[in-house]
C-alpha cells in the first residue's frame, strides 16, 4: 500500500515538473514570436514601399495593412504575457500571423500580376492597331511600340540621387518565399520595371525584352557590354536580328545586329570589349560586325631558388582592363588553371592591360606581374603575364 501512495506522489511530482517545464517553455514563446514578428514585419515592409509605388490605391492599402499589423502585434503580444497558462491562445496568435504573412504575399503578387495584365494588354492592342497603320510591317509597328514606352519611361541615367523602385524590392532569405519564387522564377521582377516605368538603360532593357516578347511573340534577347557599362535590347524578325537599343545606340532607327560596329560612332565602338546575351555567356562580337579574338594567357612565376620559378602556376588571378572604356574598365577576369592558362575573348581591335596576382598562403610571399597587349592581328593569340614577388 506504501509503495503504491509512493508511486502516485513521485507520478505526480512528475507531472507537476512536466506543467512547469511546458510554462517555462511556453515564456519563450512571445520573445521568440516577436523576435519572428521583428524580422518578418520589417522586411514586409521594405519590400512594400517599392512594390507599392505602382499606384496610388496600393500605397494606402499598404498604409493600412501596416496599421493591422502594428495593432494586431501590440494586442496580440499583450494577450499573450498576460495568458502564459493558456498555450491555446499563444497558438491562436501564430495562425493569425501566419495567416497575414500569406495574404502579404498573394496581395503584393496579385497586385503586381493585375497591374501587368492592364499594361500587356493596352500594349497587346497598340502593336496590333500599328500592323494596321504600317501596313504588317513588323519591324516598324515593333519599333513603335518599343518608342512609345521609352516615352514614358522615367530616366534616372546620371541623375544624382534618383531611386530605382525595382532595386529596392528583393527581400530577406527566407522571409517572403511565396514573393520571392513569383519575383525570381515568374519574371516578376521585369513586370514590376513594365509597370513602374522607371530607370536607365538595364531597366529599359529588360522591361522592352520582356514587353516586346509578350506582346509581338517574337524572340527578344538582352545584350550586355564590357568596356562599356550599357545593356541593350534586341529583337529576331524573320531570322534577322535587330537592335532596339533607343536610348543610346541606336537611337534613330532600328539597326540589323550585324551592321551595328558600322553604324555606331569610333567613339563608342572602341570603348566595347565585349559583348554577350545576359542568358549566357557566349560572344556576340562577330555578330554585330567586330573583329574578335580567343586570348589565351599563361602565368609564370619569376621567383629565383624557389620549387616553381619559371613555372605556369595554378591560382592566379588575371583581370583585364581596357585601356579605353566607358564607365567599365575591368573587362575581363578570371582564375589560372591546372596548367596555368585562363582563356578570353576580346574585341582584337582595343588595347589592354593584364595584371596577375598570386597569394600561396596569408603569409606567404605576393607575387604580381603586368602585361600589355596592343591590337591583336590573329584570331588567337597567347599571352604570358609573369609574377614577382613584390613584398
Amino acid at each position: 500500500m506504501l509503495k503504491s501512495v509512493n508511486y502516485i506522489v513521485s507520478q505526480e511530482k512528475m507531472l507537476s515538473m512536466d506543467e512547469k517545464n511546458k510554462k517555462k517553455w511556453f515564456r519563450f514563446l512571445p520573445v521568440i514570436g516577436l523576435f519572428l514578428f521583428a524580422y518578418l514585419f520589417s522586411n514586409m515592409i521594405a519590400v512594400a514601399i517599392p512594390f507599392f509605388e505602382i499606384s496610388l490605391i496600393f500605397q494606402i492599402i499598404t498604409a493600412i495593412f501596416t496599421l493591422i499589423i502594428c495593432i494586431w502585434a501590440y494586442v496580440g503580444f499583450n494577450y499573450i504575457s498576460k495568458n502564459e497558462n493558456k498555450p491555446t491562445a499563444i497558438i491562436k496568435v501564430f495562425i493569425l500571423f501566419l495567416v497575414i504573412w500569406l495574404v502579404f504575399q498573394i496581395s503584393l503578387i496579385s497586385g503586381l500580376h493585375f497591374e501587368y495584365a492592364k499594361t500587356q494588354d493596352y500594349y497587346s492592342k497598340t502593336y496590333t492597331n500599328l500592323l494596321e497603320t504600317h501596313s504588317n510591317d513588323k519591324l516598324t509597328a515593333s519599333w513603335s511600340l518599343t518608342k512609345q514606352y521609352y516615352q514614358l519611361l522615367i530616366k534616372t541615367y546620371g541623375k544624382v540621387g534618383s531611386y530605382i523602385p525595382n532595386r529596392n524590392a528583393g527581400c530577406l532569405p527566407f522571409s517572403l518565399p511565396l514573393y520571392e519564387f513569383y519575383m525570381n522564377s515568374l519574371d516578376g521582377y521585369q513586370k514590376m520595371i513594365i509597370v513602374q516605368q522607371k530607370g536607365n538603360c538595364g531597366e529599359f532593357t529588360q522591361s522592352i525584352a520582356f514587353l516586346l516578347n509578350d506582346t509581338t511573340k517574337f524572340p527578344t534577347r538582352m545584350v550586355i557590354f564590357e568596356g562599356l557599362d550599357h545593356m541593350m535590347p534586341e529583337i529576331e524578325i524573320d531570322d534577322q536580328w535587330w537592335v532596339f537599343d533607343l536610348g543610346y545606340l541606336t537611337q534613330e532607327k532600328p539597326v540589323r545586329s550585324n551592321d551595328l560596329a558600322s553604324y555606331i560612332s569610333k567613339n563608342d565602338s572602341e570603348k566595347i570589349a565585349y559583348m554577350y546575351p545576359i542568358s549566357e555567356n557566349t560572344s556576340l562580337l562577330r555578330q554585330h560586325g567586330f573583329n574578335q579574338s580567343n586570348i589565351t594567357i599563361t602565368s609564370y612565376a619569376e621567383a629565383p631558388g624557389s620549387v616553381w620559378d619559371g613555372k605556369p602556376i595554378k591560382g592566379v588571378t588575371i583581370e583585364v582592363f581596357a585601356v579605353k572604356y566607358g564607365n567599365d574598365p575591368l573587362v575581363s577576369k578570371g582564375v589560372t588553371d591546372q596548367n596555368g592558362q585562363f582563356s578570353t575573348i576580346l574585341n582584337s581591335d582595343k588595347q589592354y592591360v593584364l595584371i596577375g596576382s598570386y597569394e600561396p598562403l596569408p603569409l606567404f610571399p605576393k607575387y604580381k606581374g603586368v602585361a600589355l597587349v596592343s591590337p591583336i592581328v590573329s584570331d588567337n593569340l597567347s599571352i604570358n603575364v609573369n609574377v614577382t614577388n613584390y613584398s
